[in-house]
């Protein structure tokens, strides 16, 4: 299996599909709602490929956060209420609690 597989097994177990050049590869294939949270000073993960990733996404419960400030994988500690906030509220949104 090739590296970039390795770290992708998830992509396979919730959409059925491998990835190979990345996640806009099958973002269209999601058929559940979509949160993306992600930071304006991302520089792995750039913000312009963000918003074409967050475009392709078909599904009508989708949501982005923005944060102005935050390396990748690390909005969290920039603002940790915020993030959380963020995950909470599209949870309570798309997923509510049935009685």
């Amino acid at each position: 299996m090739a590296d970039y597989a390795v770290g992708y097994q998830w992509v396979k177990h919730y959409t059925g599909h491998n990835i190979r050049y990345g996640n806009i590869d099958i973002i269209d294939k999601l058929q559940k709602p979509f949160l993306m949270i992600h930071s304006k000073e991302d520089r792995y993960s750039l913000p312009v490929e963000a918003e074409k990733l967050f475009a392709k996404c078909p599904h009508d419960k989708k949501q982005i956060v923005w944060f102005e400030h935050g390396a990748h994988s690390k909005l969290r500690i920039v603002d940790p209420e915020r993030y959380d906030q963020a995950i909470v509220d599209f949870i309570t949104t798309y997923f509510p609690k049935e009685n």
